[in-house]
């Protein structure tokens, strides 16, 4: 650890230099350059000072790619191609980012989130551009080209040490994220989890007044309009969350009319306000990508479906059961049963609403374990005086006839688990809330059965098993 004192004694002389040479040689040699911070009473520039982890960890991520990938010569032509392919065939859920694409040809494109996304593959993705007939990582190399040119030779704290401390027995050169990547754990203890100090936010905002067209106005017009159109985007905002439930349709459409007049057509304060002002018609489900299901608009023209008449009939008596089983005080029947006293759970006063094909897979949790399992329908039950929503779920199928991989002894932390393709179980319904994390899968083909199977991981890097 540097000693804060020692800090501000160079960030003074930083101060005090008079050349942009002479600051740069400081920062260069000491870390530190001069902050307004520094004439606080108390402030310690490194013991106050939290590590901005989004840059500092995706960049560690970032740079295990082109340093020691593709610096290292460790994926051909034929490996590289491999590699996108493999990332363009999974399947990734369309609520949790996007994956970057094309690093094959540019690895320079990705930003940090994108970085994010791809360090959750990393280890399969790899593992099938690495791998022998035997399923095994090759025990060499790919040959270096002719033509390259020669280069230098929490748990997740634990991890990064034995990543670091592994660079450093391959003789590789780290920077200064490597070290700070091991404080991480101090910082997390003192400034709360990585989100505290995500810096995604301030970027995005600084994106906002970037896009603003200022028209060149120089003698103070310039900062007047950029504090004009920010109070203008908040009010916008604040408006359309904070009209009451009773707002007649001229309230709302006069709202619209004024989104729409400011130009946010798309974009994240249009999807934020949208998402706010219609409320009432989302199911806000626990998931840690914050995802949500969206149910049928119903409107005199809806057309109803049976649910005997869906791909699997079956569901409708499931759902007696589940109602059943779920509220015993109720009475809940089907609709061919004639009884007083009972509550009817009619099949034939649905509408449906078809989503995207990519959410179709998420971890679910039963009896305190994380099952990935594929998602067939979701369902908004009316009852007497609630709304409750469940979900129609097949789980994955995996047994012991799938041979050891090489990342078993890590699958917990890694949240990853073996699974077979298109085998699934039992149609079941559980309640939505149940729906823990977003599932990717990655397909596969061992060498080992000759069978086709897929990995499945979740976002967040827990267990889905």
């Amino acid at each position: 650890m540097r000693d804060d004192w020692k800090l501000l004694e160079h960030a003074h002389r930083s101060k005090l230099s008079t050349t942009k040479a002479a600051c740069k040689s400081i920062l260069d040699e000491h870390g530190v350059r001069y902050s307004i911070l520094n004439e606080l009473p108390g402030w310690l520039p490194m013991r106050h000072s939290p590590i901005d982890f989004m840059h500092n960890f995706y960049a560690l991520v970032k740079r295990f790619l082109f340093d020691i990938v593709m610096a290292g010569h460790l994926l051909n032509s034929m490996g590289w191609d491999l590699f996108q392919n493999s990332i363009n065939s999974v399947i990734w859920p369309s609520g949790i980012g996007r994956l970057p694409k094309n690093l094959a040809d540019d690895h320079g494109l990705p930003k940090a989130d994108q970085w994010r996304r791809l360090s959750s593959i990393y280890p399969f993705i790899l593992w099938l551009c690495w791998r022998d007939h035997h399923d095994e990582i090759k025990a060499s190399a790919p040959p270096v080209p002719a033509s390259a040119k020669p280069q230098p030779t929490f748990k997740c704290q634990a991890y990064l040490q034995l990543y670091c401390q592994g660079l450093e027995l391959l003789g590789v050169h780290q920077t200064i994220n490597s070290h700070l990547a091991m404080h991480y754990s101090l910082v997390f203890r003192q400034y709360g989890p990585a989100y505290a100090t995500w810096l995604f936010g301030f970027e995005h905002f600084n994106g906002v007044l970037e896009d603003m067209n200022l028209n060149g106005h120089g003698g103070g017009e310039m900062e007047y309009s950029l504090a004009h159109d920010w109070v203008e985007k908040h009010r916008l905002y604040e408006l359309a969350i904070s009209l009451p439930e009773g707002a007649s349709d001229k309230e709302h459409k006069l709202v619209q009319q004024a989104i729409d007049q400011k130009g946010l057509d798309r974009g994240t304060l249009h999807t934020q306000i949208a998402q706010f002002t219609s409320v009432n018609l989302n199911i806000l489900l626990t998931l840690r990508t914050a995802s949500s299901i969206l149910p049928p608009w119903l409107t005199s023209k809806t057309k109803f479906t049976s649910l005997r008449g869906l791909q699997h009939p079956q569901v409708y008596q499931l759902l007696v059961g589940f109602s059943q089983h779920k509220f015993p005080d109720l009475n809940v029947v089907d609709d061919m049963t004639v009884e007083l006293g009972t509550t009817v759970l009619f099949t034939s006063q649905s509408a449906t609403a078809t989503q995207t094909n990519a959410d179709q897979f998420a971890g679910v949790l039963m009896h305190d374990t994380c099952v990935p399992c594929k998602i067939i329908y979701h369902f908004e039950i009316h009852l007497p005086d609630q709304v409750f929503y469940c979900s129609a779920v097949q789980k994955m199928v995996s047994d012991n006839k799938i041979p050891v991989m090489l990342w078993d002894h890590f699958a917990t932390d890694l949240g990853v688990n073996i699974i077979y393709e298109n085998i699934f179980g039992p149609l079941e319904i559980i309640t939505s809330s149940q729906l823990s994390c977003a599932v990717a899968i990655i397909p596969i083909t061992t060498n080992v059965l000759a069978e086709e199977k897929s990995f499945d991981s979740d976002e967040d890097g827990d267990i889905a098993s």
